[in-house]
């Protein structure tokens, strides 16, 4: 084992990652990291791996050394302690596979094991990229940011056909952890109830799995969310992936889930939700009202019956969302109006919810670019806004067994031509391959679709500005002053001539400098 300590940064080093040096840097991952220490400083490991050695006189190379697809030989029971940065960071990209050069050979997947973290300024691990990296055996205490962040599961890995070795054999990617938010004799000294990162900020793919892992004193900070920085303008993503969680523990902290972005939360074995084998997420109005489906209020932490209908919760709506109960949801986000929108409202269901996509017809960039999502059996309906930095659509979770009319809130679109795709065709086959296994029978699955489209709009009037899409955008601030001077005006699809400033066209809401200027 070695010690680094106090590792400084250089700003005017010839690399990034001298603003930001770790105890322990390396740009090849095939190496033994074992019983070693990094204290104070910066980063304790930065592993900062390219695509082929960085150097003119090692070309030769090029085609048989590619560390950013290499294994690591071992890393275990190392150490971090105080640093000012994150334990283990992977700077950027870290896609192991079989043959590190060739990424159709197939994920090979690697485990870090016996990570310890005390008192670090940001991670106890970060990624913005991985494929089939795993904590296992991890404590984390007292850590300031997340504890383990990863942005995004890589598919490059994938193998011919489009499947991953590791589809079925469900590796967990943070097992056997304990997480510490603050150490019992720390307590009485401390009373913040919400003062640290998220515990796990779970990546934007499917097959992210969360098993037997406790939390202890993490309060009112929330542990897991979904969909790590798909709001973020440059890692922008649909949202609606589905998570996997069994043989969880949790002392004294009550958030335990916070759906940023259409997270679906399937609990196994009920160690999340207290309901087994359920599905967790937000409570858009067309999902409401489901047999099977409890709904909770989490601004006031309470289940209602399935005849309830969403109504407004004028507390939180009117405080924005300061959520101090001892509800199992986070409710607080930015932008807030994720949440108010839905009435601070989420269901748990015992039938699966999957995600539906609805992908390529693009709207024209001036007309309101939303969908309309409407149950055909309860009348209730929960409005989308088109999302153009992943599958240029529309993406939302849906109970099975549903049947639901979606309408173009703008004129001339013709969804025959888009693409559509009900779950995520892995999870489908999981769910016949564990029947199989079981020897039960698969209960079907199913989805009605009905599309609805506008011709023509005359004499419409709509509300101008959408102050929702507004507050969504430029956050809950913006999103109110623009309620207060919003006003239903005609609406005008196709002028001829154009006669009319475009600001006086109430549906042009792009090309806008802020909430009210274009």
């Amino acid at each position: 084992g070695n010690l680094a300590v106090g590792a400084i940064p250089l700003l005017s080093g010839m690399l990034e990652s001298d603003q930001e040096p770790g105890g322990f840097w390396t740009a090849a991952m095939n190496n033994v990291w074992r019983d070693n220490t990094a204290v104070t400083g910066s980063e304790g490991w930065y592993f900062q791996l390219p695509k082929h050695p960085i150097s003119m006189s090692m070309d030769v190379y090029k085609d048989s050394i590619c560390p950013v697809g290499d294994r690591i030989g071992e890393i275990s029971r190392n150490r971090c302690h105080h640093t000012t940065g994150t334990c283990i960071r992977v700077y950027l990209t870290w896609v192991p596979t079989k043959d590190p050069c060739n990424t159709l050979s197939g994920e090979n997947p690697q485990i870090l094991f016996n990570t310890t973290c005390w008192g670090n300024g940001k991670n106890c691990f970060s990624a913005l990229m991985v494929t089939s990296v795993h904590n296992h055996h991890m404590t984390a205490v007292e850590v300031e940011g997340a504890d383990i962040t990863t942005i995004k599961m890589h598919r490059r890995a994938s193998m011919s056909g489009g499947k991953w070795m590791t589809d079925y054999t469900g590796i967990p990617h943070v097992k056997d952890s304990v997480f510490v938010g603050i150490l019992p004799e720390n307590e009485a000294s401390f009373t913040s109830q919400k003062w640290k990162g998220i515990s796990i900020e779970m990546p934007q793919d499917e097959h992210y799995i969360v098993q037997d892992n406790t939390w202890v004193n993490y309060r009112k900070v929330p542990v897991l969310m979904d969909c790590a920085a798909c709001w973020s303008p440059a890692k922008w993503r649909g949202g609606a992936f589905t998570y996997r969680f069994s043989g969880l523990d949790f002392v004294n902290s009550s958030k335990r889930i916070f759906v940023q972005k259409k997270g679906i939360f399937w609990d196994i074995d009920g160690s999340l939700t207290g309901t087994p084998n359920s599905y967790t997420t937000w409570a858009d109005k067309y999902n409401l009202k489901h047999s099977g489906c409890d709904v909770t209020e989490g601004a006031v932490n309470v289940s209602v019956s399935d005849e309830w209908s969403a109504g407004p919760t004028s507390f939180f709506e009117d405080s924005g969302g300061l959520d101090m109960t001892d509800s199992i949801f986070h409710i607080v986000g930015s932008p807030a109006l994720i949440h108010s929108r839905r009435d601070y409202s989420f269901i748990t269901c015992t039938r699966p919810i999957r995600k539906f996509e609805i992908a390529y017809p693009e709207p024209p960039a001036v007309y309101l670019r939303q969908m309309n999502i409407t149950n055909l059996d309860t009348g209730l309906t929960h409005i989308y806004e088109f999302e153009d930095k992943e599958i240029f659509g529309w993406s939302f979770p849906v109970v099975t067994n549903t049947r639901i009319e979606v309408r173009p809130n703008l004129p001339g679109l013709d969804l025959t031509e888009a693409a559509i795709r009900y779950g995520f065709s892995d999870l489908l086959a999981l769910k016949e391959a564990d029947a199989l296994r079981n020897g039960e029978i698969v209960e079907p699955e199913w989805l009605q679709f009905v599309v609805a489209s506008w011709s023509k709009w005359h004499h419409y009037k709509m509300m101008y500005p959408d102050y929702e899409m507004v507050g969504n955008r430029h956050g809950p601030i913006a999103g109110n002053a623009a309620q207060s001077y919003a006003k239903l005006k005609d609406y005008l699809t196709i002028p001829t001539p154009l006669v009319e400033a475009p600001s006086a066209l109430p549906s042009m809401t792009h090309g806008m400098i802020d909430e009210e200027h274009w």
